[in-house]
């Protein structure tokens, strides 16, 4: 081989391989744009954001069963909503959609090939894909109620077991000598 040979071939395989990072950038931006598309279709920020919302609802509950409601002044419950407002907002600012949505991003690019996310937006893009997104949060809802029914049925028991072990600690601890 020519020196003027050898150096073009020098010249092409630096360009290859310089050339290399650029195509994987490329490839990475294409699968994150489509998992982007993706959590659009599984309309990821409006279950969010319905989630938060819930979260809002049992927090108000909570804090009125933290407190009798019947001897609450209107004073109180302004505190109360005062305070949960204060609360969505903190919450709202660390762990918004718009927040959480690169991380998110991140977590399902290293989950699925790029492959794997065509598959999965042709699947939720079709009819049966969206119908299964339009009946998956009633199906949650009532999964939950179903879930809930045997909390209610194990919950003597689950008192039982707490009062159990609380005797077997106590009854442990009263047994240890003294030092």
């Amino acid at each position: 081989m020519t020196r003027q040979m050898t150096r073009r071939i020098l010249i092409v395989a630096t360009a290859v391989l310089l050339a290399l990072p650029l195509s994987a950038r490329a490839d990475e931006a294409s699968k994150r744009a489509k998992i982007e598309q993706m959590l659009t279709v599984l309309k990821m920020e409006d279950n969010f954001n319905l989630l938060m919302k819930q979260v809002e609802q049992q927090g108000r509950q909570m804090g009125m069963s933290m407190t009798n409601p019947s001897q609450l002044t209107d004073a109180d419950k302004k505190i109360l909503d005062n305070f949960m407002t204060k609360l969505m907002a903190a919450m709202q600012d660390t762990m918004g959609w718009q927040k959480l949505k690169s991380e998110f991003i991140d977590l399902y690019a290293k989950a699925y090939t790029e492959e794997e996310v065509d598959g999965i937006l042709t699947f939720y893009k079709s009819p049966v894909g969206q119908s299964m997104l339009a009946k998956t949060p009633q199906l949650v809802q009532q999964s939950m109620a179903i879930s809930q029914t045997h909390m209610k049925e194990i919950q003597p028991k689950l008192e039982q077991l707490t009062e159990d072990l609380k005797k077997d600690l106590d009854a442990a601890h009263a047994a240890k000598p003294k030092p």
